[in-house]
């Protein structure tokens, strides 16, 4: 196999340069319970038929087929291009969210990067033994040699895949009744149809004679074998690695990606943290003392809970599966796991009473009365969150759900309990076995506002008898308590962001919270205590879209950083939030009057830090504007995850003699309005406009 990597052309001709092929079977692995988990699910299918879907092992940091796969004529080999969203190309936030060109290759098992430069487009088998590669701007041919490409077996499996992966026409069900990830169908020639259900893409491929399907991140086949087939082999470069931001903000984040894969929930218990997550088609946990280093503890083979907090572990380190949805939890005791039904008293699914409550608590301006997505108490009240209570050695339970509390027992019965206030959310278990909890401050207040306290933490050790502790500037949404140390994580609007902020619990009963520069968009917060130090759990990731659901990544608490302040009252994570583009930076093309029409309009906004990023040379912009080159605005997003309340871009490139500016004004994700215009220079010499070439408004 050569392999190509820009930068080595002569004359436009194709020239493949040999890199060194790294062999990976798996990622992340290190000494565990169980080893590093089989990478394929097997699914038994009716006439002895079986479902084999086996995840590639495409990086160390997610990645996911995009477009569409091209097949060679025999079944056996495939080339498509897979992008690794909320990556870096060496690690390198100028280049985010890299996508490479991939070989697979059945005879030999081995998935090899074809490219390095992390620009390609579009990859297609343009011949028997050559590959062409749309790579940035560059179209070129990729021709594989005999060696190592012609070795191996490869013989087409005994069933088929349909060519015709709709669901169009008439097709027998055949999915297998415990099957809630994957539906199976078959057509009249006995050929397959799979859809993985909840999936943003259906197929990215068939392979000729439908001998295997790509989807997702994953392949899958049906053969007459209920043995499962050998991992595939990872080869070429692997250069796409969480992105490195060399600030205060960014020397405190680690990534976590356990065996390549995104995580979205995980807890906490005695120095371990654990994460919860999909391992193509099969649910996996994962532990870790570090972020580096993860072991994969024994788990139930398809363990279900709850996605607000039903995920954790015992103080002997057993894993427990709340699912209050599926009336199921499931507790690891000695080695083995243990299903009880869990009931509820009726009525306890009707939220009309909680919504009652969070309109007469004075929130005024907002609606709905709760928005799960901006404020961290009002999701930890709509969600089920289910702890162990008092020994936490699984005999005594505690959930919240709605704004009501339960107490239950080691069968999974839960009665109501008494709870201090309503609505209450149970926010966690703390090391030291305290229970907290939160409410709301019923006061006219405007939760918009931070003018007010806006909520009361209260703590108890058997959830019946609870005490106030503090009163809070924010919404909490987890507490984490370590040798010494007591946290809160809160958020609340700052610079119309939903900001999520920190505050150390101590003597105070109404301590300050800290300004950490992320933002919040309704993930799961909790805090792990780890030797390296104490880490607050947030999906405010780097690269994550503005506006949507980030994956979970970790920030080191540095209480230095954290409550040191400067004249203005800002800490060094709300400077780097603020922070312009030196002067000098701006080399562009273009005349400052092309920014006036969007200036004028971001002055307009009150109270707000607007960001006005442009590539125009020479910008001159009035105090209080934040002003960044479009290169320094990316890297922004990519860091913070998130995109300023108020965001101006405007852009010039000439057009002949003329002009052609772009401009957009963003007051949210999915708010905005913009134009590209045409500019002339007059008789003397001064950029005009001329006309609007183009507008639209969202």
């Amino acid at each position: 196999m050569r392999v190509w990597t820009r930068g080595v052309l002569v004359s436009g001709t194709a020239v493949v340069v040999l890199v060194a092929l790294v062999a990976m079977t798996r990622f992340g692995a290190a000494a565990s319970d169980i080893g590093a988990p089989y990478p394929e699910k097997t699914i038994s299918l009716p006439a002895g038929a079986y479902l084999h879907i086996q995840s590639l092992p495409l990086g160390i940091m997610p990645g996911a087929i995009v477009g569409d796969a091209s097949f060679d004529g025999g079944g056996s080999r495939a080339v498509f291009v897979a992008e690794f969203d909320g990556a870096a190309l060496f690690g390198d936030p100028a280049q985010m969210n890299p996508s490479q060109a991939f070989l697979l290759d059945l005879r030999t098992h081995r998935l090899t990067q074809l490219t390095s430069d992390g620009l390609a487009q579009s990859a297609r088998w343009s011949g028997a033994n050559s590959v062409s590669i749309r790579d940035g701007d560059l179209e070129m041919t990729l021709a594989l040699a005999a060696e190592g490409d012609t070795s191996g077996a490869f013989a087409l499996p005994d069933h088929r895949m349909s060519a015709d992966q709709t669901l169009v026409g008439e097709m027998s069900d055949v999915t297998p009744p415990d099957s809630d990830r994957l539906s199976v169908y078959t057509r009249a020639d006995g050929r397959f149809v799979i859809r993985q259900i909840g999936a943003r893409r259906r197929v990215e491929g068939v392979a000729a004679h439908g001998a295997f399907v790509l989807l997702g991140e994953s392949i899958a086949w049906v053969d007459s074998s209920a043995q499962r087939a050998p991992r595939f082999v990872r080869a070429g470069a692997i250069d796409e690695l969480a992105p490195h931001f060399d600030d205060a903000f960014g020397r405190l984040l680690a990534p976590i990606a356990p065996l390549g894969r995104t995580v979205y929930q995980g807890a906490y218990r005695d120095g371990v943290a654990y994460f919860v997550f999909s391992y193509g088609l099969t649910r996996v946990v994962a532990a870790t003392r570090d972020f580096v280093k993860y072991w994969y503890p024994v788990r139930p083979s398809d363990p279900a809970y709850s996605v607000g907090d039903g995920f954790g572990a015992l103080a002997d380190a057993k894993l427990y599966f709340a699912w209050p949805e599926g009336s199921s939890l499931t507790v690891q005791r000695a080695g083995d796991f243990a299903s009880v039904p869990m009931t509820f008293p009726a009525g306890y699914s009707d939220v009309q009473p909680l919504i009652a409550a969070a309109e007469s608590k004075g929130q005024t301006g907002l609606w709905p009365a709760l928005q799960p997505d901006s404020d961290a108490l009002d999701a930890a009240i709509l969600q089920w969150r289910v702890y162990p209570a008092g020994a936490a050695d699984g005999s005594h339970w505690i959930a919240s759900y709605l704004g009501r509390v339960y107490l239950g027992d080691a069968q999974g019965r839960f009665v109501r309990a008494s709870a201090p206030s309503f609505p209450f959310a149970v926010l966690s278990r703390s090391d030291d076995g305290a229970l907290w909890g939160a409410s709301f401050v019923n006061t006219s207040c405007n939760r918009a506002s931070n003018a007010c306290p806006r909520a009361l933490l209260w703590s108890s050790h058997d959830g019946t008898h609870w005490r106030v502790r503090y009163s809070l500037d924010g919404s909490p949404g987890a507490v984490g308590a370590t040798a010494g140390d007591l946290w809160v994580a809160e958020t609340k609007p700052v610079d119309e962001v939903a900001m999520i902020c920190v505050a150390p619990l101590m003597g105070d009963a109404n301590p300050a919270s800290y300004v950490t520069g992320a933002t919040y968009a309704g993930e799961q917060l909790f805090f792990a205590a780890l030797p390296a130090g104490t880490y607050l759990i947030w999906g405010s990731t780097p690269g994550r879209a503005a506006g949507a659901e980030g994956s979970l990544s970790a920030f080191r608490l540095d209480q230095s950083l954290l409550s040191g302040t400067d004249d203005a009252g800002l800490n060094i994570f709300s400077r780097l939030r603020h922070a312009g583009s030196a002067q000098n930076a701006f080399d562009g093309f273009g005349d400052p009057s092309m920014l006036e029409a969007t200036v004028s309009e971001l002055q307009g906004v009150v109270g707000v830090h607007a960001v006005l990023a442009t590539d125009i040379a020479d910008p001159i912009v009035p105090p209080g504007l934040i002003l960044r080159t479009i290169a320094d605005e990316k890297r922004w997003e990519a860091e913070f995850g998130s995109r300023p309340a108020q965001l101006g871009i405007v852009s010039a490139r000439p057009d002949g003699s003329d002009a052609v500016v772009t401009r957009a004004l963003w007051h949210g994700p999915l708010r905005g309005h913009g134009a590209t215009e045409l500019w002339r220079r007059d008789s003397s010499g001064m950029w005009r406009w001329s006309r609007t070439l183009h507008s639209w408004v969202l």
